[in-house]
């Protein structure tokens, strides 16, 4: 399962599948093997390319941040590999990170594993927010956020 996200979205096709997305301002990409852990990619702005329908490489530009969950040989989680820097490029093979190159003033750590993993600030997961149709996109009421249960019940009296 996976999620792209960005204030603005530019989507380049080539026939009936998308060759490369830009994603501008508060880009996100997202995906969850599982929907227990969930590989995070966070930047100013974010292109990925693509190759037969599978993310192929991306460039993160500006602010960039990712948490991947490493795995064994077995599919079992090692840990969340959390890093940051000026800039990134990430290269999938077969849906998985095979290559993270970082970019001016880089770090990264390799965690242990504990309760459920690494959120980023501002992680946007929100399942309830995944458009089912083009229709959805252009809808006024779609994906509201949900009202906030501090705010005081309508006939409250003030006082």
């Amino acid at each position: 399962t996976s999620m792209m996200q960005g204030d603005t979205i530019h989507i380049i096709m080539s026939g009936s599948s998308s060759s490369k997305m830009h994603l501008r301002r508060n880009a996100w990409l997202v995906n969850s093997p599982d929907l227990q852990f969930f590989n995070q990619i966070k930047g100013r702005d974010i292109i990925a390319s693509f190759q037969n329908g599978a993310l192929h490489d991306v460039w993160v530009n500006g602010n960039a941040e990712a948490v991947y969950y490493v795995q064994d040989e077995t599919g079992a989680y090692v840990g969340p590999n959390q890093a940051t820097a000026s800039s990134m490029r990430i290269s999938f093979i077969d849906g998985q990170v095979a290559d993270i190159r970082l970019y001016a003033s880089p770090s990264g750590e390799l965690k242990p594993l504990i309760g459920k993993g690494i959120q980023l600030p501002g992680f946007p997961w929100t399942e309830n927010c995944r458009p089912a149709s083009l229709g959805d996109l252009f809808r006024v009421d779609f994906c509201q956020p949900p009202k906030s249960s501090e705010a005081p019940p309508e006939n409250a009296s003030e006082g």
